[in-house]
């Protein structure tokens, strides 16, 4: 339900960035506060506490994006405090980049392998994901040798998964039901 609600602000406040042309302002901005308030739980803490004055919030939040943060930034955040929505602050960077690079074009995506794939082999995967997509892909690696071989490649919701782990999976889960 959070996630719902941080939607509905963000796409508002987006559609406010691009009329005032600070949606990658705004973006870095965010990421930059996501980045303490994710590493700083005492932050959270004191944002979440419902004694602390809105005021205080304010403030602690404004120091967090900086001084180069958009004005426009600063008083979307004082509107989230003012309406007594702090809890969105958890999701606001994450659904702000999805919005942000879906209003761009950019498709985020990640690729899990078995073991650390080569520059080349990453810029083959990544070509061939924008050629079938006609979308610019924004990547993110991961290791998991639990994958045995091959690699995973999730974009959204969507999985294709050409592991071997993968694979016997579906080979054991075949077997269960021609024996069942």
């Amino acid at each position: 339900m959070i996630r719902r609600v941080t939607r509905r602000y963000v796409k508002g406040f987006l559609q406010a960035a691009i009329e005032a042309d600070c949606v990658e302002p705004s973006e870095e901005s965010l990421k930059e506060f996501d980045r303490a308030f994710r590493e700083n739980r005492q932050i959270a803490e004191v944002i979440y506490h419902p004694t602390v004055p809105r005021a205080n919030k304010k403030r602690l939040i404004k120091e967090l994006l900086g001084k180069e943060a958009p004005e426009l930034l600063k008083n979307f955040t004082d509107y989230i405090i003012d309406k007594k929505r702090e809890r969105i602050l958890t999701f606001l960077y994450t659904e702000y980049k999805a919005a942000a690079d879906q209003l761009k074009g950019i498709v985020s995506a990640k690729i899990r392998s078995a073991a650390k794939l080569s520059q080349q082999q990453a810029e083959s995967i990544s070509g061939l994901l924008e050629q079938k997509l006609n979308k610019k892909i924004d990547l993110e690696y991961e290791i998991d040798e639990k994958l045995i071989g091959g690699l995973q490649v999730f974009l959204g919701s969507n999985v294709i998964d050409g592991s071997a782990k993968g694979r016997l999976d579906r080979l054991h889960k075949k077997m269960l039901e021609s024996a069942g």
